[in-house]
């Protein structure tokens, strides 16, 4: 069982895309049109919809509602997140770029796909990769009908089946090539990075830590009352819950018992990422 939400990147090509040169006829083969796939498309009808059925939380970078620097964010994500799902249907140089530096940072929690467009490359041909079927989103928007609809629907179902099972098992393989062959790397340590999103999460987590130490202290465990981020109890005052959605694993609310008014107290509420790095209490 998976203890919370895995927030999973996902690293893929943006926007439109060829994913098939034209050529013409020659030497007995046809002539092959060219062939322009919407990326974008395919992460929101498939990939986002499978990470959502198989329980992860999806992020992509170019989806970050903040303002700040979208490679700094990047970098931040490749080497944090519980998981990082690269898309390699094409010989996308940012792509390949992306999945390199989770390789070298991370033995985990890394999966690729393929829509089955090229070939690939040697350096990551032998590891393993989940299949989806590409063409249905070379079908143009006006030739789409229930069939099309409900083939997409089935894709999802199958994408959504191989992730939750690769996730559930992730613990107990490595799925970096680089840690796999240099037995005894030992992964980064990102706690001391400096960025404005890093220290906001430590500071939470240094903050959320300190308060559960100090209800150990007190030996009230029964104080402090831990709830996902879908639940919002009438008793919690609409103003103290954050206002828009956040990619963030869970919202854990601590509360102390008031020994006076006989009653529950909130703190403001405390928003955690989960990552496999932190220690849990």
């Amino acid at each position: 069982m998976r203890p919370h939400l895995p927030h999973v990147f996902v690293v893929m090509p943006f926007g439109p895309k060829e994913v098939q040169s034209a050529a013409a006829a020659g030497d007995g083969a046809p002539a092959r049109p060219q062939i322009i796939v919407d990326f974008d498309e395919i992460y929101e009808l498939l990939i986002k919809p499978a990470l959502n059925q198989a329980k992860c939380l999806p992020f992509r970078a170019d989806k970050e509602p903040g303002a700040g620097d979208i490679r700094t964010d990047m970098y931040f994500e490749l080497v944090t997140a519980d998981a990082v799902l690269a898309d390699i249907s094409i010989l996308n140089t940012n792509v390949f770029y992306e999945l390199g530096i989770r390789h070298g940072v991370a033995p985990r929690g890394v999966f690729m796909i393929h829509g089955g467009w090229t070939r690939r490359p040697f350096d990551v041909a032998p590891d393993r990769t989940f299949d989806y079927e590409g063409k249905l989103f070379s079908v143009k928007k006006d030739a789409r009908d229930e069939t099309w609809n409900q083939q997409v629907k089935a894709a999802v179902e199958h994408l959504s089946t191989v992730l939750k099972g690769a996730l559930d098992v992730d613990d107990q393989t490595t799925g970096s090539p680089v840690y796999s062959q240099l037995v005894g790397l030992k992964p980064v340590d990102w706690s001391n990075i400096q960025t404005t999103r890093a220290k906001y999460f430590g500071e939470v987590f240094t903050d959320w830590k300190d308060r559960v130490e100090v209800t150990k202290f007190n030996g009230c465990p029964r104080d402090i009352l831990t709830l996902p981020k879908t639940r919002r109890p009438d008793s919690i005052a609409a103003s103290y819950w954050p206002k828009r959605r956040l990619p963030l694993s869970a919202c854990i609310v601590l509360m102390w018992r008031n020994p006076f008014l006989k009653s529950w107290s909130c703190s403001n509420p405390i928003t955690v990422r989960s990552r496999r790095n932190w220690d849990w209490y």
